[in-house]
């Protein structure tokens, strides 16, 4: 069977007092708070009305603007701070939204004309980057030190001449050419420096059989 708790009974008159002057006293805090925040509340919905006459005249000021990724991007910015001020009396909210629709629809289709553009333009760098990636990767293992030094480094050159593609897909491919450019550049770095030690093995015997050919030079074979 479970613990049966007693009931602690009623307060003292004087601790009921003060819990109910307590709890009075929070309320008051709170219908006062609840109350800055409506005001607050109301506050910025007649603010963003200003703030939407201002985007309404940027957006159809745009039309101006003969520069495509500028007005792409101010375009853009702009449907950013519009949603931040969505908040309106609605009672002047369908007006302003009138005026911004209408502006924003003489210039949307230029707009998304631009960022189709874009896209066509990002698909074709990806093809590039991805065909670098490849010839990188077959190269990563290749012994013609001297020749594919030249190569990738040209590739290197190409990469960073060519624009930029999808962003997903460009983080992965990078990615993926970095890798096949270390992988050579430390396999070469390792052959040189095993080179090197031959190289001066080699020095070694050879500065050991000069020795001994001088010694041998010097010394008079008397039994001639």
């Amino acid at each position: 069977l479970g613990r049966v708790v007693d009931s602690p009974g009623p307060l003292p008159r004087r601790d009921r007092d003060a819990v109910v002057h307590e709890l009075e006293r929070v309320h008051r805090r709170l219908r006062g708070r609840v109350r800055e925040l409506r005001d607050f509340a109301d506050w910025q919905r007649w603010a963003n009305l200003g703030i939407q006459d201002s985007l309404c005249r940027k957006m159809d000021g745009l039309r101006e603007l003969s520069d495509d990724a500028e007005l792409a991007e101010r375009f853009r910015e702009i449907m950013t701070r519009w949603r931040d001020a969505a908040d309106v009396p609605k009672e002047k909210g369908a007006e302003l939204w009138q005026r911004f629709k209408t502006a924003h629809d003489a210039v949307a289709p230029r707009v998304e004309k631009y960022r189709e553009a874009q896209a066509a333009v990002r698909e074709e760098n990806l093809v590039r980057q991805k065909a670098l990636v490849e010839e990188a990767e077959r190269l990563s293992s290749s012994t013609d030190w001297l020749k594919t030094v030249q190569r990738v480094t040209e590739l290197q050159a190409e990469w960073n001449a060519v624009g930029p593609g999808p962003r997903k897909q460009e983080k992965d491919l990078w990615n993926r050419f970095r890798t096949a450019c270390n992988t050579f550049f430390t396999r070469r770095k390792a052959d040189l420096a095993e080179r090197k030690e031959v190289w001066a093995s080699n020095l070694r015997l050879k500065e050991e059989l000069c020795e001994r050919i001088e010694a041998l030079a010097e010394t008079e074979d008397t039994s001639a």
